[in-house]
């Protein structure tokens, strides 16, 4: 595991590509997401940016923010990187739609803010 010191940069790496995967997905559903290979493309990398940021983030740090389901973004990167051929357009709008916001929410208390000048 790395050092906790890099635990900040890897959860606004987390935040700021859970905020894309939502912003690409827009108004879009499944079937519009279906014949939108671009769209699918970029939000799907975006959950693979998340995943392998929040697979970085150490294990004292994971500990302490039990609150944080820390779980669900690897293991939708890991399916995405290494099972791609069965990923469900389905579920990867059902996790940014119902999972994200949630975890926006909570990455967002957890970024250090950058004090103001």
């Amino acid at each position: 595991m790395p050092p906790e010191g890099r635990d900040p940069a890897y959860l606004l790496d987390m935040l700021l590509a859970a905020r894309q995967a939502i912003a690409f997905l827009g108004t879009r559903d499944k079937a519009a997401l279906e014949v939108d290979a671009l769209v699918l493309s970029a939000v799907e990398h975006q959950l693979i940016v998340l995943g392998e940021a929040a697979r970085r983030v150490s294990a004292d740090f994971k500990e302490r923010h039990p609150e944080v389901v820390w779980t669900r973004p690897v293991g939708m990167r890991n399916v995405l990187v290494h099972d791609y051929g069965t990923i469900e357009v389905g579920e990867v709008v059902q996790t940014v739609r119902v999972d994200l916001p949630a975890l926006v929410q909570q990455l967002t208390l957890l970024v250090p803010r950058e004090p103001e000048v």
